[in-house]
């Protein structure tokens, strides 16, 4: 159904004729079918490569999107571990996450234990240094008063021993624990 010329060729050779026919399609039919072809595979190429980039993308992307939310949950102190297997780096980095939400975890519980225990100490301390200073102040009164029997000023010394006794205790454990955080540290 193309548009074509028939070339036709005679040739005569010893009292016999020969006729040789050619069909010649117009360029121009036949560029147009190449053309509207080569712009079908194209499409078709095109519409292939968008799917495939699709599906690899979605196949990065939706463990990232994982990671990503996992490291918002760790932000808010919510320790949870994922599992992602993508055979890959991706795959490497959700493991070491997981393990970085561990230790996150345990060193936050360790954290807040010894918060409570700091709290309770912080009391227990404060109850014992007012207890001696409330001593020494009601001695000294006692003494401006002149209510003084005698042993006022050795009830202060013996409160002002203990309160000492107990700042020496407290500053030998904080030495203490200094020595204890740098060695761990290395």
């Amino acid at each position: 159904k193309l548009k074509s010329s028939f070339l036709v060729t005679v040739i005569k050779k010893e009292n016999v004729l020969s006729l040789t026919g050619v069909s010649i399609a117009h360029d121009s039919d036949t560029i147009n079918i190449v053309n509207q072809f080569n712009l079908f595979i194209s499409f078709i190429g095109l519409l292939v490569t968008l799917v495939v980039v699709w599906l690899f993308c979605k196949k990065i992307i939706y463990p990232l999107e994982k990671l990503k939310n996992m490291a918002k949950d760790i932000a808010n102190f919510n320790f949870t571990k994922i599992q992602i297997h993508t055979n890959d780096e991706i795959e490497e980095l959700s493991e070491s996450i997981n393990v970085m939400s561990e230790k996150l975890q345990k060193a936050h519980v360790d954290l807040e234990e010894k918060n409570e225990n700091l709290k309770i100490f912080i009391s227990d301390i404060s109850h014992e240094l007012k207890t001696p200073s409330a001593l020494i102040k009601a001695y000294c009164f006692g003494i401006r008063d002149g209510l003084d029997d005698g042993t006022y000023i050795d009830v202060i010394e013996k409160q002002a021993d203990d309160i000492s006794k107990l700042v020496d205790n407290l500053l030998n454990l904080s030495k203490y624990q200094n020595d204890i955080v740098y060695k761990n540290d290395f």
